[in-house]
């Protein structure tokens, strides 16, 4: 689903504090993928589908 880890400068003991995350495609298709279309987020159902 997705993926989180500290900063580069967290790591480095740089202190700040912050985390990078990214979204990784799953194949499986959320059930309120027509929420997310009704309120016009820039996110379609190919987002969520695994390309492997």
């Amino acid at each position: 689903m997705g993926r989180l880890q500290k900063s580069a400068e967290s790591q480095s003991g740089g202190g700040n504090g912050l985390l990078v995350g990214q979204l990784m495609p799953t194949g499986h298709i959320p059930t309120f993928i027509q929420e997310i279309s009704d309120h016009k987020l820039p996110f379609t159902a190919a987002k969520f589908i695994s390309k492997r």
